[in-house]
């Protein structure tokens, strides 16, 4: 299973999404082309549910907060050092 994505449409795929069981994709990838596993081992976040939907960090474990921060990842760092114009969501 894989499926490649041109999310911009500009004629170049994107991101392919591959079996999570497997060590990559079986197709030879673009360059600049992520790789996203879908199921498998439990460090892949991302799952396919039987009437195929993407479902991100359903796996994770959240935790619930008073403040209402549950509903907001996180913010990576990288992404933040990469766009000044990123802030980190409230309550982390």
């Amino acid at each position: 299973m894989f499926n490649l994505m041109d999310l911009d449409q500009d004629g170049t795929p994107d991101v392919v999404f591959y079996d999570g069981a497997q060590s990559g994709p079986t197709i030879t990838v673009p360059k600049g082309c992520a790789k996203v596993p879908i199921g498998g081992k439990a460090t892949n976040y991302q799952t396919l549910t039987a009437d195929n939907h993407l479902e991100w960090f359903k796996a994770q474990t959240r935790t619930w907060y008073a403040d209402g921060r549950q509903y907001l990842y996180p913010i990576p760092n990288s992404a933040i050092v990469k766009n000044n114009n990123l802030t980190q969501n409230p309550g982390w």
